[in-house]
């Protein structure tokens, strides 16, 4: 893969829509560690789709052209993101949709290329499960930035 992967540190950060607190946070998805992984509320309370994960590059970056999404390592698929939106914005308020498309269910490292963007944010819009479940889960999800 050409390219770069923006993955954790302190310029790459997350904010979801949901998210299982002491156990699935959103910055579990850009911590580096694949045992770690954020996951949409459950329990009493069960989010329901869409779902989005949305990273802040910590500043504008040039010849962003893909995400990758690594489902969660334990075994264990609830949450596995089927269908998926991918956005870029400069702002994190304006949306320009990069691509979307269907992510094969298994737990290997899935990739959504895109035309290269100019771009801060990244929004991954996760809009169905591999089971049909209204849960979304991701061990890493990471940018790819061209050389």
């Amino acid at each position: 893969m050409e390219g770069s992967i923006a993955k954790s540190g302190p310029t790459l950060t997350a904010t979801a829509s949901s998210e299982q607190l002491d156990e699935g946070e959103a910055s579990h998805a850009v911590d580096g560690d694949d045992t770690t992984f954020w996951h949409t509320a459950y329990g009493s309370f069960v989010a329901k789709y869409p779902h989005t994960l949305t990273l802040d590059l910590g500043a504008t970056k040039k010849g962003v052209r893909g995400l990758t999404y690594l489902p969660r390592q334990d075994g264990n698929t609830n949450g596995q993101v089927a269908r998926y939106l991918v956005e870029t914005s400069a702002d994190g308020k304006i949306w320009t949709k990069a691509t979307e498309g269907t992510f094969d269910k298994g737990s290997s490292v899935k990739t959504a290329n895109f035309k290269p963007s100019t771009c801060r944010y990244v929004r991954l819009t996760c809009l169905s499960e591999q089971h049909g479940q209204d849960f979304a889960s991701a061990a890493e999800v990471s940018v790819i930035i061209a050389e």
